[in-house]
């Protein structure tokens, strides 16, 4: 899902009706202009259909004024063209816009931008860089799901991610006698990182470990589970803080 936001829609109908009242005495350089931001606004939102009608206006309307500088007046007849075919461009616009919905998002508790944009921001320096591709994919899922009101998916792609950055610390911990792959399990992963004699690891981040499996991982495999927004911020900033954690001894 691509966010849109509302105020564009309004210059969009803002455009268009600037479109419905041309003089004859605006220049050509400011008429353009807003022809190409209404273009781009159109194409950005999806308005295909009112896009499509722009351009084949525009197609016979541009030769006209292709002929006359920058600074020059369009004229009359220009404007009349424009007046005219303004009409007809806001009922396509408003016509098209009844199949079109805007959503608005829930009210939560971590940077809006950033689970959209920027998902590495909420961890440490260098720690989403060095994030394994599916962890990547399923942190950038998580942050997803989290801003579009999708707690239960937020949390199962968090819960993920955290795993596979468990797999990756327990790696960098255990050189020999590692597990089999199918023995990989969480449990059996963080038993064997906390019987380890020497070099142990952080035991804060081995009981993170412990908790976030019993109180939420392994639940959360259980089909009826269901996650409201509040568990899955929740949840969702126990494992940002565990993550980094991990990924940070990499880093060192």
């Amino acid at each position: 899902m691509k966010i849109y936001e509302a105020y564009r829609v309004v210059v969009m109908g803002s455009n268009i009706r600037y479109l419905m009242t041309v003089q004859p005495n605006f220049s050509v350089e400011y008429v353009r202009q807003v022809l190409n931001e209404l273009q781009e606004q159109l194409g950005e939102a999806g308005f295909e259909v009112t896009l499509s009608f722009l351009d084949s206006f525009l197609k016979k309307t541009l030769k006209k004024i292709s002929t006359r500088k920058k600074n020059q007046a369009i004229g009359l007849d220009i404007s009349n063209a424009f007046i005219a075919e303004g009409y007809s461009l806001e009922k396509t616009f408003l016509s098209e816009s009844k199949k079109k919905k805007l959503y608005s998002l829930p009210q939560i508790r971590f940077n809006s931008e950033y689970l959209q944009e920027s998902p590495g921001k909420f961890l440490r320096a260098g720690a989403y860089d060095n994030l394994t591709e599916m962890s990547q994919f399923d942190f950038n899922s998580a942050c997803r799901c989290l801003l579009y009101g999708e707690p239960t998916a937020s949390a199962f792609h968090i819960l993920r991610t955290t795993e596979d950055v468990l797999k990756q610390y327990y790696f960098n911990h255990i050189k020999s006698r590692r597990l089999r792959p199918k023995d990989q399990t969480w449990g059996a992963l963080t038993n064997q990182l906390r019987n380890k004699k020497s070099k142990k690891p952080n035991k804060t981040i081995l009981d993170s470990l412990d908790l976030i499996r019993v109180s939420y991982r392994n639940p959360t495999q259980h089909p009826l589970i269901r996650y409201d927004m509040e568990n899955a911020q929740d949840l969702f900033g126990l494992c940002i803080d565990l993550i980094s954690k991990m990924t940070l001894e990499k880093l060192k």
